[in-house]
């Protein structure tokens, strides 16, 4: 798909998020990679658009791309996680985020941050065989983001599960993921 500007892929991006977390909030147990209408839209590379050469040159997959609007999404649309994450609350009726969503609040950002449990959960929800799995990918720096040096998975104190860390875009490339 070919898009006029930065801010209609990351747009498109963050409603492609929003679907796979809706899907979330209604199935814990399929894998999200395994369903045809929850593929990311194939991106045709623009000169002009800098997230859309990140996409194909670094060959970002669902997952890949999971991993970067996830961690994007508290800079571009602040408010987004926090709807979604209000949504799923009132789906199972609770008015505070379970631990399975792994999000945390920031200290100066009052919102809600991804952190490797949101990534787990939205990707592979309750399936432990396939959570371990993408665990694995993630500590041992397996995704392209990764290895590319596009997300990074926050330290967390001692003691803390590392699937607590934050998600987060490395300073070098957001002027280019947003630009």
């Amino acid at each position: 798909m070919q898009f006029s500007d930065t801010s209609a892929l990351l747009a498109h991006e963050l409603q492609w998020l929003q679907k796979l977390m809706q899907f979330r909030c209604r199935d814990t147990q399929t894998d999200a990679r395994l369903v045809g209408d929850l593929q990311p839209t194939p991106i045709q590379t623009s000169e002009s658009i800098l997230y859309s050469k990140i996409i194909n040159e670094y060959k970002l997959g669902f997952e890949d791309r999971l991993l970067t609007i996830l961690a994007l999404a508290p800079t571009i649309a602040p408010q987004f996680l926090d709807k979604e994450l209000f949504l799923w609350g009132r789906h199972s009726g609770s008015t505070a985020a379970q631990p399975i969503w792994g999000v945390i609040y920031g200290n100066m950002y009052k919102g809600a941050l991804p952190t490797v449990q949101l990534f787990l959960y939205i990707l592979v929800g309750d399936v432990f065989e396939k959570r371990l799995f993408a665990t694995r990918k993630l500590l041992n720096f397996a995704y392209n983001c990764q290895k590319k040096d596009i997300v990074f998975i926050s330290d967390v104190p001692v003691a803390e599960p590392k699937t607590a860390g934050l998600l987060s875009i490395n300073d070098a490339f957001l002027p280019q993921l947003i630009d």
